[in-house]
């Protein structure tokens, strides 16, 4: 977020139109630093980027910025503040929450600008929010397993899931089991999408 403001302030002193920034800014503010690489890394890793017919994924935030809509579940910063500071959810979001009623709407307007588009979860959270806000709709079908939230916090997940680290030396923390049926199913849903 930091980085497309900074980018967005640039971009008004140019004198550019409100539409022009939003567009030059998405790819700028999605992902961006650390977590863009491993996100790259994995997207690419399960066949993202030959399933879309480009050299990397990492070409979805310059030239061919057209092909996804890199967003987060929820389209706003969203903090817990707990003891007057901000924290990260520690839990799934409750469907009768108010920050579900007012988050769900959004990420399904966000979905039915690309109908047929195929969701990317990252992370266990925003799976289980996927699931919960799809449920029973027709973008259901579109939605794909989870890969680790490219986050540094997840290394040893992202290690594993990119063949960098062997499972006999996992913490008890990964489940490489998990992580090995979901890559699985999603390379077989991009094969099978494809053709």
């Amino acid at each position: 977020m930091k980085n497309m403001l900074i980018e967005a302030k640039r971009l008004i002193r140019l004198g550019l139109s409100d539409e022009e920034i939003q567009k030059k800014c998405k790819p700028i503010g999605s992902f961006s630093g650390a977590m863009r690489k491993n996100l790259v890394a994995m997207m690419d890793h399960v066949g993202v980027a030959d399933y879309l017919g480009i050299e990397s994924t990492s070409e979805l935030f310059d030239k061919h910025v057209e092909l996804g809509n890199l967003t987060s579940a929820i389209r706003y910063p969203t903090f817990l503040v707990k003891d007057g500071k901000e924290t990260n959810f520690a839990s799934d979001i409750k469907p009768k929450s108010a920050l579900f009623s007012f988050a769900a709407p959004l990420t399904i307007e966000e979905i039915e600008k690309a109908p047929e588009a195929l969701l990317l979860p990252l992370g266990p959270k925003v799976s289980n929010y996927l699931q919960k806000v799809l449920k029973g709709s027709e973008y259901e079908k579109n939605l794909l397993p989870q890969i680790p939230h490219p986050s540094g916090a997840n290394a040893e997940r992202i290690a594993y899931f990119l063949g960098k680290k062997k499972k006999e030396d996992l913490s008890a923390k990964t489940n490489p089991n998990k992580i090995d049926a979901e890559k699985h199913e999603i390379q077989k849903i991009l094969r099978e999408r494809k053709i």
